[in-house]
């Protein structure tokens, strides 16, 4: 009987031991439950044991990995976002801008230093610029320009490919901070393309190895940066380009005016021969004189149309000899028949006519081929030699005028469409930028709220412009848009089809968290996420196309001007 007790005892002592150490490791996997919902993902060697631990280390490890990618996500998100406002700064103040976005940039990704090359031409060789530093030493400052191919920098422009170095060569760059001076331990270096065109380069430096969501988001925002630059240098063009128009004009009223100080003096000439017959060749070899060192061609017609007198500049548009000109009419030196019908009516004009008579703006081709566009003025007067009507003819050569401003009617156009093109990649990250804020209002960040009610009206607004025409809002420089084409309206027409769910799903969910908290507003909250979710690649990929089609219609309209 004792022997049975002990036996019983033993036994009932080792279930008892048996029982603790599952209570003690159902605790331990509460414990570790317990951190894992406070988003405590690191368990020791211990937890991740095999069985219910290894099981909970595994849960542990993905959602690691999972919070990781979020936060990523987020964070390129909230950036890209960040900078939409940054980008949109007056491009006027161009160096502001710049240093502006690196700064930014440079804070945002807790790198150490940056620059921005733009490429330039100094007149001898295209180079790049430094038009933005952060936290350089004073020597680096000082090196502002790079030669293309030329070092890390010039390199990476030359290939056109992001690069990252880790083993930065000695006295590359240093970085200077309370402790003194030290080479960095990463270089990224991104080249800024657009419309495959290669900007520049942008060079940020830190302490810190770039992990690879880092550099997309670099990457992503150097195409945006790209854009400015672009912009930027189109409106420095278009600038240049109206203020030497105004500069050729300017130029042309004075010599008009001259040349009519010129004209009186020639018909104060030409009185003065009917009161000294003597004086007659004197004054003439006098006129003479003066029209041939006028820059404009001035010419004498008879009664018939036939020239009589010529100067230099004349001569030097047929391409001929005076003796070759003179006694003949314009038939012999104008090669179109409706141009000469056109010289020969305004002639008579002229002579039937007892004041200047001013022309129209006319195309001239001579034999030679070339075409000439001219204003030219026709002032009749009495010959006191045959006492007949002749023609005294003074033409402004206007080609090179005309030129100018067809450089400058393009690039108007080409700065209207690249406007077109703004205002439609704008509507891609807005409605990046609604998803995202979307989602933390249903996180209960409801202070996101009105953040996502502007992006929403700004976004309905310019697909509005983009379809039927207006002013858009929130543009630098802004221009009226026509309304959209035949070719364009069947794409903006199905990104407005997926907009009108999306921007629902959307407005749903700020209607439903303005209300009291109910577990069926959290069945509906859940409902119009997803389809948030669904819509937003939809919305992005018909956003795309829409973009691809204004990025089309920019490069025809280059063409047709041209």
């Amino acid at each position: 009987m004792i022997a049975i007790n002990w036996k019983w005892k033993k036994k009932h002592l080792e279930s008892e031991k048996k029982l603790k150490n599952l209570e003690y490791q159902l605790e331990k996997a509460r414990l570790s439950i317990e951190k894992i919902i406070q988003g405590k993902f690191e368990l020791n060697e211990e937890q991740s044991s095999g069985g219910i631990h290894g099981l909970i280390w595994e849960l542990a490890k993905q959602l690691q990995s999972f919070s990781e990618q979020e936060k990523q996500r987020s964070w390129i998100t909230e950036g890209l976002g960040k900078f939409v406002d940054i980008l949109r700064k007056d491009q006027s103040k161009k160096e502001e801008l710049y240093q502006h976005i690196l700064s930014s940039l440079v804070r945002y990704l807790k790198a150490n230093q940056g620059g921005i090359f733009i490429l330039t031409n100094n007149g001898v060789e295209p180079i790049l610029e430094l038009v933005a530093c952060y936290a350089y030493e004073r020597k680096k400052i000082l090196e502002k320009t790079v030669r293309i191919g030329e070092g890390l920098l010039g390199q990476c422009f030359l290939e056109e490919q992001t690069t990252m170095y880790t083993d930065i060569p000695p006295f590359y760059t240093t970085i200077t901070s309370g402790m003194g001076e030290a080479t960095p331990g990463c270089l990224l270096l991104v080249p800024l393309k657009f419309n495959d065109n290669v900007m520049g380069v942008l060079e940020i430096a830190s302490f810190q190895k770039f992990q690879q969501y880092e550099i997309d988001f670099v990457e992503k925002l150097s195409e945006s940066i790209a854009s400015v630059c672009y912009n930027i240098q189109n409106g420095e063009k278009a600038k240049a380009l109206l203020m030497e128009s105004e500069q050729r004009e300017q130029v042309l009223k004075e010599q008009e005016e001259e040349l009519r100080q010129n004209l009186e003096e020639l018909i104060a000439t030409q009185e003065a021969t009917e009161r000294k017959q003597k004086e007659i060749d004197q004054n003439n070899t006098m006129m003479k004189l003066i029209v041939d060192n006028i820059p404009f061609p001035i010419f004498v017609k008879d009664e018939l149309g036939r020239y009589t007198l010529i100067n230099k500049a004349e001569t030097s548009l047929f391409n001929l000899d005076e003796k070759q000109i003179l006694g003949k009419d314009d038939s012999h030196f104008v090669e179109n028949e409706e141009e000469w019908k056109v010289i020969q009516e305004s002639d008579l004009k002229t002579l039937d006519s007892n004041e200047p008579v001013e022309l129209p703006v006319q195309s001239f081709t001579a034999v030679t081929g070339v075409t000439h566009i001219f204003k030219t003025t026709k002032i009749p007067f009495i010959n006191t030699l045959t006492g007949k009507k002749n023609i005294l003819g003074v033409s402004v050569d206007l080609t090179e005028k005309l030129e100018l401003e067809k450089k400058l009617l393009k690039e108007k156009l080409i700065s209207r469409n690249n406007m077109l093109i703004d205002l439609a990649g704008r509507q891609r990250m807005l409605s990046q930028k609604i998803g995202f804020y979307a989602e933390m209002v249903v996180r209960g960040k409801i202070e996101h709220i009105g953040t996502l009610e502007n992006a929403i009206a700004l976004h309905d607004h310019s697909l509005n412009v983009l379809k039927n025409g207006g002013m858009p809002k929130g543009l630098e420089n802004a221009q009226k848009m026509e309304k959209a084409n035949e070719l364009l309206l069947p794409k903006i027409e199905k990104v407005e089809e997926i907009w009108g769910k999306y921007k629902k799903a959307a407005e749903n969910i700020i209607e439903l968290k303005t209300k009291v908290e109910s577990s069926q507003q959290e069945t509906e909250l859940r409902k119009w996420i997803q389809l948030v979710e669904e819509k937003g690649e939809l919305l992005l990929e018909a956003n795309d196309e829409l973009l691809k089609a204004f990025y089309q219609k920019n490069r025809k309209v280059m063409v047709d001007v041209s």
